[in-house]
């Protein structure tokens, strides 16, 4: 995830705020630290959760079976749409 950063061991979240973007022509970012239970979780699913998924994925693939798509957000729909 690019938008994902370790300072201190809390996660920080750094997302862009366009709202005044047109009429300033300037992005603003904002950085958003995460609980430390929440940094430990959303680390643990980074960290083992998701390469787990992919390398069932890709084993499944080898049976045969049909090409399960990776999905870039953490929490999507089945059709790989961010909720």
């Amino acid at each position: 995830m690019r938008s994902v950063f370790v300072l201190h061991a809390l996660l920080l979240i750094v997302l862009e705020y366009q709202k005044a973007q047109y009429s300033t022509n300037r992005a603003f970012y904002v950085v958003r630290a995460l609980p430390p239970v929440v940094s430990q979780l959303l680390f643990r699913y980074l960290a083992f959760v998701r390469p787990f998924a992919e390398a069932l994925s890709h084993q499944v693939d080898q049976l045969g079976s049909r090409k399960a798509e990776s999905v870039p957000y953490i929490f999507a729909t089945s059709s790989g749409a961010p909720f």
